[in-house]
């Protein structure tokens, strides 16, 4: 099962919850307010590779990451 994150519409939590492939986000409910008002959000993933590579000093956790419209993105 993947990991699947949600931000929520009422109270913009961010949080992560273990998802069934063929299930929808209408089965997501916010663990902070109990809405079922949430969003996917769009997650990032971390591969390891051989050879020392840095891209675990690239991951950003969903709770530091900003938004597609700030000024970091242009």
């Amino acid at each position: 099962m993947p990991l699947v994150e949600y931000s929520c519409e009422k109270c913009s939590t961010l949080f992560e919850i273990l998802q069934g492939v063929t299930q929808d986000a209408e089965e997501a409910v916010c663990p902070s307010c109990g809405s079922k008002k949430v969003q996917k959000a769009l997650s990032t993933f971390r591969a390891a590779t051989a050879g020392g590579s840095s891209a675990k000093d690239s991951f950003t956790p969903a709770a530091t990451r900003c938004s597609p419209g700030c000024a970091c993105h242009n």
